[in-house]
């Protein structure tokens, strides 16, 4: 029996959320992940500067990939 394939997710962040609507910094590319949560956990312990609380993934657009690529 195969195993089932993992999904794959594009990750972006939405700086609109941040008030920014500069052009090109609508949805800018972070990374592919098949683990949303190892994701999140590990940019969150990149996070040095107090004043900025953890991120969640609802502060990114996240994207599943498709299998035809």
């Amino acid at each position: 029996m195969m195993s089932k394939p993992k999904k794959k997710y594009k990750i972006y962040f939405d700086y609109r959320k941040w008030g920014i609507y500069k052009p090109g910094y609508e949805k800018v590319y972070q990374g592919t992940t098949d683990d949303l949560d190892a994701w999140i956990k590990e940019n969150n312990s990149l996070i040095e500067d107090p004043l900025f609380g953890p991120e969640t993934l609802e502060d990114y657009i996240i994207e599943e990939v498709s299998d035809d690529n």
